[in-house]
């Protein structure tokens, strides 16, 4: 038996002001018929060539490629890859967000800031209505902890307990730091070795 794209019956949503409503309503069941034949798991969906090369690209590229809560842009990997401390958060996980039908619903994010948006400080998930109101507020903080440097785990990069919940202003400014430091740390320990 062949599974079949549901029937044009099933409207697609326009667009819903997500700070009055908590969800956007339950799917229909020819709807969740296709998603659970197409996508074993969230995890598959976020790996499939859909959402790796179309759709979060898009996202990535209209908000330039810039975390919307922090307004902080990555630091480039040697590659010049741009996305990699980026991801891109669901507002809503409808079946049109999914299929990259509603991008109003999609918005990109550091890791600190989206690990933020999904948990609390002891690290219990969110609500809806609670994600959406930490979404919205701006997090401008930049201060970090004073980095540790080890030179004798010269290539392993020392991140503090705090790292998940680090902005990107945060991040880049521990990062920054951090390689002043072991410069600094090594050019005295080449003096020394003279």
């Amino acid at each position: 038996m062949t599974m079949k794209r549901p029937s044009a019956s099933v409207q697609i949503v326009d667009v819903i002001d997500l700070s009055e409503a908590e969800w956007l309503g339950p799917l229909p069941a020819e709807w969740l018929k296709w998603l659970r034949w197409k996508w074993k798991s969230y995890e598959h969906y976020r790996r499939s060539s859909l959402w790796q090369k179309e759709i979060k690209p898009r996202i990535l590229k209209r908000d330039n490629y810039q975390c919307q809560r922090c307004k902080g842009k990555p630091i480039q990997d040697e590659y010049g890859d741009y996305d990699y401390f980026l991801e891109v958060h669901h507002r809503s996980y409808a079946i049109e967000v999914m299929y990259g039908l509603a991008d109003q619903y999609l918005v990109t994010l550091c890791e600190g800031c989206h690990h933020q948006v999904e948990f609390d400080e002891q690290g219990r998930k969110r609500s809806h209505q609670d994600k959406e109101r930490v979404l919205a507020e701006q997090d401008t903080r930049t201060d970090f902890p004073e980095p540790k440097i080890d030179l004798r785990r010269y290539l392993i990069q020392l991140k503090p307990a705090e790292w998940d919940r680090m902005n990107m202003n945060q991040r880049r400014g521990f990062v920054e730091r951090q390689a002043k430091l072991k410069a600094e740390k090594a050019e005295k320990r080449a003096k020394r070795r003279r």
